[in-house]
């Protein structure tokens, strides 16, 4: 092979990469606008961008989590943490998403009642959910239906106490007042 045609079939290898690159990128970008564009049709609620901390925030119904995690999954998401916080409309969880190649914190919501307070697990899409999850069950007992190992994580197995991250009822407040700009998505219904 002369120095000529090593030459061209260096630069056609080094175009087809860059075309199965930039394939990716936008196979990547499509994913993502196809899962914001169903998360805001399926749930009509979007955070204001003023916000800091997060590009995207939304809520979803309990029963929909799983295909909202799942979405992520597939956008290329990573799971930071989930956490929840005692609030007067029931137990708020929050999960936190985001990208390695495309940075943009995304958060999904979901509120449970008090008296049933569970959701199906995510651990079988993201398996550091595991810890999570458990963590949230131990503190705020949050029970997630098909956990392969909810047992307590922090406190001991034998404590049979209250949750101790509950909150008195006075000591509650609600969305309105935690997040006054934000608020309780409308037409949002609890568990």
């Amino acid at each position: 092979m002369t120095t000529d045609n090593k030459i061209k079939d260096s630069n056609s290898k080094e175009a087809t990469s860059n075309t199965k690159e930039e394939a990716f990128q936008k196979e990547q970008t499509s994913d993502l606008d196809q899962l914001i564009n169903t998360i805001n049709w399926l749930y009509n609620f979007q955070v204001s961008e003023k916000y800091k901390g997060y590009e995207l925030g939304y809520f979803v119904i309990p029963r929909n989590l799983r295909h909202s995690a799942r979405r992520m999954d597939r956008a290329g998401y990573f799971l930071e943490d989930v956490s929840c916080i005692d609030i007067k409309e029931g137990l708020q969880l929050v999960y936190h998403f985001d990208h390695y190649d495309a940075p943009g914190r995304i958060v999904i919501r979901t509120v449970v009642t008090r008296d049933d307070p569970s959701l199906p697990t995510i651990s079988d899409i993201y398996p550091g959910a595991s810890w999570h999850e458990r963590e949230c069950y131990d503190f705020f007992g949050v029970r997630f239906t098909g956990h392969p190992n909810l047992v307590p994580l922090l406190l001991d197995p034998e404590y049979e106490g209250p949750p101790p991250l509950l909150k008195e009822e006075s000591a509650r407040r609600s969305m309105e007042q935690i997040q006054p700009e934000r608020g309780f998505p409308e037409g949002m219904s609890v568990g």
